[in-house]
């Protein structure tokens, strides 16, 4: 085979006179690549970052067998971490190492993504975790370079619960990718290095180890970490090793969470109608690739089911009588973990509700508008394998990529030109937050809301306190009259 190599510089040795991209046309590029689909030809195997860190401990050479032990360990907890995580970005194509480094400034002015030999089909929340933790761990990016580059791509990997275990992955594989026999110095200063080690960084040094980052790290970060440092030291109480806790001793100032829903992500009636209506429109009529989503949609407007629940319903599920209200007994989950995590070896996984024991299940009553959508999709599509209401065109389970690029057309569709750049409704799980506050302002009470959305009551009550209507008017119009009362008025 013989491959041809095109420079994107003027200079053939282009490393001595490389110019890198920007984050924000990072971001740019990650998003494009994110929303492309995978050839079938191009066959694109599965990554796997526990097989890449186990590889890189294979190459280690040169350090000393308690290092070594160390690591081992670290890597092997930290998958059983990872095989725990709850992915919420649609699985597919990634880069690998996305990275500033891996974006070069083209000879015409545009940048372009270089190093495609790590392209495979994971997560793609792991394409992102490295200009985050350049950012949060080591200070090599300004908050306003991470801010820009989360507005551009859409998606803030820092406040998924799951950013630190893939960060200390990434970490661990990138320590032992320094230490490989086999890379020259230039090659070395690209990756971490052990502590007190010097990189080059934008020309300058920069010593790595400890490095104090002046901005907060988001509330998530904080608690996890804290978390960890307390089970470590209870332990040391445990093994003698620590007389007491010192954490027992310590009292830290609680700071409110910012862990709300944006008020501006939320649909009204009227909007959410008309994106119902404009997913019909996406695809031919012939392949129904729009159509036969507008009832999945539905769901999550009228009812609050999580993306993941929808898909796993099936119709033993649903009682949808000819008048009056229906009910959905929700049961199981199908998030996309990829074909290598699943006992089953299917890409879907099975699970029991969130934050639920497997076997129990949660009944949601539905209002007569969303009976009739269901009871028209059924009749039209009918049920797809093992009882499912829906499925893709052929009548497997429906990926997530599937729909979130049907409601990414749709909201182009359903929504006027200035609208579509705005955060309103610009993800599917939008919609089961729309329903949740459509319940709140109807007065229904909070504990209810929370049972049939399957979340607490003191986690509806802290993300949604701010997406009440009427609240502030009532409370504005008590103070109005105190104030008169007294004397106070303009």
């Amino acid at each position: 085979m013989v491959t041809f190599w095109e420079s994107v510089q003027e200079h053939e040795e282009y490393e001595e006179y490389e110019e890198y991209g920007t984050v924000r046309e990072l971001a740019d590029l990650l998003r494009r690549l994110h929303w492309l689909e995978e050839p079938e030809s191009l066959r694109l195997p599965f990554f796997d970052p526990l097989a890449k860190v186990a590889a890189s401990l294979e190459g280690l050479d040169g350090i000393s067998g308690e290092d070594r032990k160390f690591l081992e360990e670290r890597a092997a907890s930290l998958g059983k971490d990872y095989d725990r995580l709850d992915f919420v970005l649609p699985f597919g194509m990634i880069h690998g190492d996305a990275g500033i480094g891996n974006i070069l400034r083209h000879r015409d002015g545009h940048a372009v993504v270089i190093d495609l030999d790590g392209f495979a089909l994971a997560p793609r929340e792991w394409d992102l975790v490295q200009t985050a933790m350049f950012y949060e761990r080591y200070g090599w990016h300004t908050r306003a370079e991470y801010s820009e580059f989360v507005h551009r791509y859409g998606f803030d990997l820092m406040n998924w619960p799951g950013y630190e275990t893939l960060a200390d992955l990434r970490e661990t594989d990138d320590g032992c990718l320094a230490r490989s026999p086999g890379r020259d110095e230039r090659q070395g200063c690209r990756r971490i290095r052990p502590a007190g080690a010097v990189t080059s960084h934008r020309g300058g040094p920069r010593r790595m180890g400890p490095v104090l980052v002046t901005s907060y790290i988001v509330s998530d970060t904080y608690k996890r970490r804290r978390r960890a440092l307390n089970t470590a030291l209870e332990h040391a109480v445990v093994a003698g090793e620590l007389p007491e806790n010192p954490f027992q001793r310590t009292r830290r100032k609680h700071v409110g969470s910012n862990d709300v829903v944006d008020r501006r992500v939320l649909v009204n009636a009227v909007q959410a109608r008309q994106l119902l209506t404009a997913v019909s429109y996406v695809g031919s009529w012939d392949r129904c690739r729009g159509r036969r989503l507008v009832a999945f949609y539905a769901v999550l407007y009228y009812a609050g089911l999580r993306p993941a629940e929808a898909v796993g319903l099936r119709l033993s599920d649903c009682h949808l009588p000819d008048s009056g209200w229906g009910a959905l007994t929700l049961r199981e989950t199908r998030p996309v973990s990829g074909k290598q995590w699943t006992d089953s070896g299917e890409r879907h996984d099975r699970r029991g509700l969130k934050a639920r024991e497997a076997s129990t299940d949660r009944p949601v009553p539905i209002p007569p508008v969303l009976v009739s959508i269901l009871q028209a999709h059924l009749k039209e599509f009918g049920t797809a394998r093992e009882g499912r209401v829906f499925g893709n065109e052929r009548g497997g389970v429906v990926g997530s990529s599937t729909y979130w690029r049907v409601w990414e057309e749709a909201r182009e569709y359903g929504l006027p030109p200035e609208r579509v750049a705005s955060p309103l409704a610009g993800r599917p799980y939008d919609l089961r937050h729309a329903c949740i506050t459509r319940w709140l302002n109807a007065g229904v009470p909070i504990a209810e809301v929370a049972r049939r959305v399957g979340n607490s009551p003191e986690v509806i009550h802290r993300r949604y306190h701010g997406c009440i209507d009427g609240h502030e008017e009532a409370a504005n119009a008590k103070i109005t009259k105190a104030l008169e009362e007294e004397g106070d008025s303009a």
